[in-house]
């Protein structure tokens, strides 16, 4: 009988395969993101089909041939993503803003970006949602794999994609969220910032602004390099106008929130200043959601986390605190390596996820899903691992981990 190789070697054997397409190629790209929707839409069929959650999924069975085509194809391969946040979104969608329903709190340009998808589609939200988020998942592999290549080395580029795309919980950028739309506007932001196009730059700032609070985060990156280039007399000046896109951009929604659904009047009652920008960011809205959310110092949620692990443990909160607070000591370790422009938008990141307590039931909820969007932390893990057989192993304990949180999401055991 044949020796068999060592399981390790398989795995470098069988991923090296994968090594041979190009994430930045679209075509590659295009094939990647639909083998991930089609491995997450068997898991999602499977784990669905034991723990319906909708209404609509508990009458549908997922055998054919007891429900019409399109209604059996919508039970198995779209009602099963309806969950959290998406449910929202998909709200946004068919009929606007309204304070009483918390949709305040979710900014409109992923949203946007799904209407016309959803009016072609008869009225779908759910699935032109689907739709946006997988293209964006590929726009954003090709553009994330051009950007490192260009900034970090063609070495360190393919391995950082593959990271971004496997590791927990980035089948959010395929679940009807933000995360794939912000992230590929955000990585735009930096590869216009790479090549000096300081208006293109400030355009997709204004743009990742209206589809999360953390676009916001890109003032400081684009005024870096801006401010760098006019010390050196190489651009015009009335280029430090391009950072004024990213707050207009976010300063748009703020007016309609407030002519909308009467944030203006919640704004001018802050008590402190804390309040203020905890109005200013998050629509007081969003209390329907969620209560005993609030602006704290960084240390507040991770000594509330430690202590309802120490007295009330739960496995989500357990997922949170450690992806979360590991994926933050993984940044900090690796500020040296990064560009100064990724430097100052990772630390806003931090900031901002760190500071943001959201109740006493769980303090970090999303979390690991606002550390996932600085999106350095990818490249940090590509360049430590680049060659090496812990890349391979780190890839298979990822991707297997990332299935598992797909999986809790989709049984509505886990927010994202």
């Amino acid at each position: 009988m044949q020796n068999q190789p060592h399981p390790l070697l398989r795995l470098k054997q069988g991923v090296t395969q994968l090594s041979h397409l190009d994430l930045q190629n679209p075509t590659h790209a295009t094939s990647v993101v639909l083998l991930f929707r089609l491995i997450l839409a068997v898991i999602a069929l499977i784990v669905s089909a034991f723990f319906p959650f909708t209404t609509f999924e508990k009458q549908v069975s997922v055998f054919p041939g007891q429900a019409p085509i399109l209604a059996w194809l919508q039970r198995i391969l779209v009602a099963p993503w309806t969950r959290y946040d998406a449910e929202h979104y998909q709200k946004i969608v068919n009929h606007g803003y309204h304070f009483a329903d918390g949709t305040g709190a979710f900014h409109p340009f992923y949203p946007l970006l799904a209407l016309p998808l959803a009016q072609l589609l008869g009225g779908n939200e759910a699935l032109a949602l689907l739709i946006v988020s997988t293209l964006a998942t590929i726009a954003l592999l090709c553009l994330f794999t051009r950007y490192v290549a260009e900034t970090h080395g063609p070495e360190v580029a393919q391995p950082a994609a593959w990271l971004l795309l496997c590791m927990p919980p980035a089948f959010i950028l395929l679940a009807p969220y933000t995360e794939s739309t912000f992230l590929c506007l955000v990585v735009a932001t930096f590869l216009a910032l790479k090549r000096q196009r300081w208006w293109l730059a400030g355009l997709f700032g204004g743009l990742a602004s209206l589809t999360r609070q953390q676009g916001l985060a890109l003032i400081l990156p684009l005024a870096w390099e801006l401010f760098t280039e006019l010390r050196a007399k190489k651009p015009r000046f009335w280029d430090i106008g391009a950072l004024f896109l990213i707050p207009l951009g976010y300063g748009l929604f703020i007016i309609y929130r407030a002519f909308t659904l009467g944030d203006l009047t919640l704004l001018t009652h802050g008590q402190s200043p804390a309040q203020f920008l905890q109005t200013l960011l998050i629509s007081p809205s969003h209390a329907k959601i969620i209560t005993g959310e609030r602006i704290a110092w960084p240390w507040e949620p991770l000594q509330a986390q430690i202590a309802l692990l120490a007295t009330k443990p739960t496995y989500y909160v357990a997922i949170d605190f450690l992806l979360g607070w590991l994926g933050v000591l993984i940044l900090l370790k690796a500020m040296p390596i990064f560009t100064n422009a990724e430097k100052f938008y990772v630390s806003a990141i931090i900031l901002l996820t760190t500071c943001y307590f959201i109740g006493d039931l769980n303090p970090a909820i999303a979390f690991p899903r606002h550390i996932l969007i600085a999106f350095p932390l990818f490249i940090a893990l590509a360049r430590w691992t680049k060659g090496k057989v812990w890349f391979w192993m780190l890839l298979e304990v990822g991707f297997s981990f990332n299935f598992y949180l797909a999986g809790l999401y989709i049984r509505h055991g886990w927010v994202p």
